[in-house]
């Protein structure tokens, strides 16, 4: 269904009435006069999530070590419990999703990896717009390795509070930096780095980059070989075009603009 935007509160709430969705809304604990609209970062707490929360607590309190057995393993096999509930959100087979930690934990244990200070290259690059635990994980990695944040943190200035210039990024890749934390989109703009660009530069000067993309074909063009992780295991390590011939699947996706 299309329907012309317009405005007043009546089509509002001609809308409301009319959307197939509205009944989620009494799934959610919502505050009177309150308008939530940082759902991006927490959601309003979910009623299905309490009582899930309550009958884990109830099934780990009456069975012990033995939940890992109860209900068929589900405890025990909940990564693939919820991939079989994100298949059809994301459009993928259960078996080509893992879910796994928090972003935060995930980037200290890649940090734990990568970072291998000296004293003469030990600072880590990173934006100063980066979403602030990404941030706060690697002054703590760090701290852990015996570095001052104040010295050995390089923040990349924003000219205008919203963007990144490929060139500033590069012009601090000296000579005593260690690693380079980016990612392919600043959050607070959506603003697309050209991260073939940075990488090739970082390569030249023999630094470590590390960056969160959520594109394979920045991946393709950015990166010479590809792993692929499921379950904490390591399933393959190609070239991404060597990758693309064990494929089983290939979709197309046509998106096209709704007439009025």
């Amino acid at each position: 269904m299309h329907e012309k935007f317009k405005d007043g509160l009546e089509f509002a709430w001609k809308m409301d009435r009319e959307d197939v969705l509205k009944g989620f809304r009494e799934r959610f604990y919502i505050k009177n006069q309150e308008i939530y609209m940082d759902g991006n970062s927490l959601g309003l707490s979910s009623k299905d999530s309490e009582e899930s929360l309550k009958n884990l607590m109830k099934v780990w309190r009456d069975e012990g070590i033995r939940i890992w057995g109860a209900e068929e393993g589900r405890y025990f096999n909940y990564s693939r419990v919820l991939a079989e509930k994100a298949k059809h959100l994301i459009g993928a087979d259960a078996e080509e999703i893992v879910f796994m930690g928090s972003i935060t934990s995930n980037l200290h244990q890649a940090l734990a990896t990568f970072y291998k200070p000296t004293r003469s290259r030990y600072k880590i690059i990173v934006d100063e717009l980066n979403f602030p635990s990404d941030i706060y994980a690697t002054k703590s990695m760090i701290e852990l390795k015996g570095f001052s944040v104040e010295d050995a943190l390089v923040r990349v200035k924003s000219r205008d509070g919203r963007m990144i210039l490929e060139e500033d990024i590069i012009a601090e890749m000296k000579e005593d930096v260690a690693l380079i934390l980016l990612p392919s989109v600043l959050y607070r703009s959506a603003q697309l780095l050209d991260m073939e660009r940075v990488t090739k530069e970082a390569k030249e000067r023999g630094k470590t980059i590390l960056m969160s993309s959520h594109l394979f074909d920045e991946v393709e063009r950015t990166c010479e070989r590809t792993a692929i992780i499921r379950e904490g295991i390591l399933v393959t390590k190609e070239r991404i075009d060597e990758l693309k011939k064990t494929l089983k699947k290939t979709y197309i996706v046509t998106l096209k603009e709704a007439s009025d």
